[in-house]
C-alpha cells in the first residue's frame, strides 16, 4: 500500500514583484506554473485513488475463492460449516456399503476405564503436522458426530516438508464436542510448522508412555478399553486433494477416499458403540457397525 504522505508535492511559492510588466508577467508565470501543478497534482490523486479502489475490489473478490491462507499458512476453506455438514451428513446406505473399507480393528488393552464427565472418554493425541493424523482426523469427526456435536473445528493441513506434504484436514486445537453418551479430548501438539501447540496433561502422558511406548502418532485411547496406534489408512489416498474434493468424494462409496475416511469411521464408531452400550441407536444400529462390533468383540 503506497504511503499517500510520502507524495505530497511541496509546491513553493515564489515571492510576487511589485509594479512594471516584468513583475506582472513573472507572476502570470508562476500562476500558469501554478495551475499546471495543481493540476498534476490532482491527477495524481485521482490515479492513486483508483489504484486504491481496484485494490479493494481485487481484494473483496477474492473472498469467494475456496480457499485462502491464514498467517500460519494453514489452509482456510471459504465455508468450513457446510464442508462438516458435507462430512458429517453421508447417508446409512452409503456408510453401510463401505463396511470398514480395509481398515484394521482396534487393539484391545487391559487398563482401568477412561471417563470423563460420568462418560466414556475417547482421547486424542497428534500433533497438525503429521500426515497420518491429518488422514485420520477426517474419520474420527465422521465418527464422533454421529454420536455428538463439534464446535469449533477448523481446517488446516500437514506440514509441507513431511511425507504425503499439504494433506488438507481439519484441527482439533481449539474445538469442543458436546455428547450425551461419550466425552473426546483432541490434544494437538505441535503447529503444521513443528512449533507447540497443545500440552498433554500428566495423566494424559502417563497414559500415552504406558500404552503408546513407541510415541506413535494418532495415538487413540477409546475408554481405556481400545486403542488405534497410527492411521486405519494412508494419507496418500487424499494426496493432491483439497478439503472440498476430499468432502465431496464422500457420496461416492467405491471411490479410494470414502474406502479410506468412511471406512474407518464406522470402525471407531463400532468401538465407541461397545463403549456406551450401543447408544445412541441412530449411530449403532447400521448393519455395517453392528458386524463391524461383533468382530472387535470376538478378537
Amino acid at each position: 500500500m503506497t504511503d499517500r504522505s510520502s507524495n505530497r508535492p511541496g509546491a513553493k511559492r515564489s515571492p510576487a514583484g511589485r509594479g512594471g510588466s516584468s513583475s506582472r508577467t513573472a507572476v502570470a508565470r508562476q500562476q500558469s506554473a501554478s495551475s499546471r501543478t495543481s493540476w498534476i497534482i490532482a491527477a495524481v490523486v485521482v490515479v492513486i485513488g483508483l489504484a486504491a479502489l481496484v485494490a479493494i475490489v481485487a481484494t473483496r473478490g477474492s473472498s469467494t475463492s475456496s480457499t485462502t491462507t491464514n498467517t500460519a499458512g494453514a489452509a482456510v476453506v471459504a465455508d468450513p460449516a457446510a464442508l462438516v455438514s458435507t462430512l458429517t451428513g453421508v447417508s446409512n446406505d452409503t456408510l453401510a456399503s463401505v463396511g470398514t473399507g480395509g481398515a484394521a480393528l482396534p487393539k484391545a488393552i487391559e487398563a482401568p476405564d477412561l471417563v470423563k464427565d460420568g462418560k466414556p472418554l475417547v482421547l486424542y493425541v497428534g500433533a497438525e503436522y503429521c500426515p497420518y493424523c491429518a488422514a485420520q482426523r477426517w474419520a474420527m469427526v465422521q465418527a464422533l458426530s454421529r454420536f455428538g456435536t463439534f464446535t469449533g473445528l477448523a481446517f488446516t493441513h500437514s506440514s509441507s516438508n513431511d511425507v504425503f506434504p499439504n494433506t488438507a484436514t481439519l484441527t482439533f486445537h481449539g474445538s469442543g464436542f458436546d455428547s450425551s453418551v461419550v466425552s473426546f479430548t483432541g490434544v494437538e501438539t505441535e503447529t503444521n510448522d513443528r512449533q507447540t501447540l497443545d500440552t498433554l496433561t500428566p495423566d494424559q502422558q502417563q497414559l500415552e508412555t504406558k500404552y503408546n511406548p513407541n510415541g506413535s502418532i494418532p495415538w487413540i485411547n477409546f475408554g481405556g478399553k481400545y486403542v488405534i496406534s497410527g492411521a486405519s489408512y494412508s494419507p496418500g489416498t487424499l494426496a493432491g486433494k483439497s478439503a472440498e474434493q476430499i468432502t465431496a468424494a464422500l457420496a461416492d462409496p467405491g471411490s479410494a477416499i470414502a474406502k479410506g475416511i468412511l471406512g474407518s469411521a464406522n470402525v471407531m464408531t463400532a468401538t465407541i458403540c461397545i463403549l456406551t452400550g450401543d447408544q445412541p441407536s441412530s449411530a449403532c444400529s447400521n448393519s455395517a457397525v453392528q458386524a463391524i462390533e461383533a468382530k472387535i468383540k470376538s478378537q
